[in-house]
């Protein structure tokens, strides 16, 4: 995927940068209250942040990586204020996984909303991807609303589908978008 970077109104969409290390740890590695339907748990110091960094830096250059990681850059404070990714890119079912998190501080702002839907565009636009599809605990209704916002269609819940870092099983709402409802603008 041959990606610089997407601008919206608020916010820039970029890869990250060894440097974002502390503006991530700050907004949203080391929250609780993030972490919680997240599959890792909170950031104990900033050097589990970087050592995470590392991991997203080194798959930008790593040919079989079948994922993109963005930072999501708030222009009003000037820093990462959050993630989005596109990853379990299928190229033979043109298909894909959408993820994203955000720190609390900057929810309920439509900061995750106005980043998804570019990023959905970006790939419809530019890629031969049919379908994006997400994913969420079912109890993290936040992001399920995030997801209905940018055009995804709720397909069901999948009972007891993911084995989550506490050990308990977790059920997970899917949804999805297909190229044919982004070029009708729904």
């Amino acid at each position: 995927m041959n990606f610089n970077q997407i601008e919206t109104e608020r916010l820039i969409l970029r890869k990250f940068l060894p440097s974002d290390a502390a503006d991530m740890f700050k907004n949203y590695c080391n929250s609780e209250s993030v972490c919680q339907f997240m599959p890792w748990s909170p950031h104990g110091n900033i050097e589990a942040t970087k050592e995470y960094l590392q991991t997203v830096l080194n798959s930008y250059n790593d040919k079989e990586s079948n994922r993109l990681d963005l930072a999501i850059v708030f222009k009003e404070i000037g820093q990462v204020v959050g993630s989005i990714s596109i990853s379990r890119v299928n190229l033979v079912d043109n298909n894909c996984d959408l993820g994203f998190c955000i720190g609390e501080n900057f929810w309920g702002k439509g900061i995750a909303s106005e980043a998804g839907k570019a990023l959905i565009k970006f790939v419809f636009e530019n890629t031969p991807i049919e379908r994006i599809q997400a994913r969420h605990i079912k109890e993290n209704i936040g992001s399920g609303k995030v997801m209905e916002k940018i055009g995804m269609d709720y397909e069901g819940t999948f009972r007891h589908s993911v084995k989550f870092k506490d050990g308990n099983y977790v059920d997970m709402a899917y949804r999805s978008i297909i190229r044919e409802d982004y070029e009708r603008g729904i």
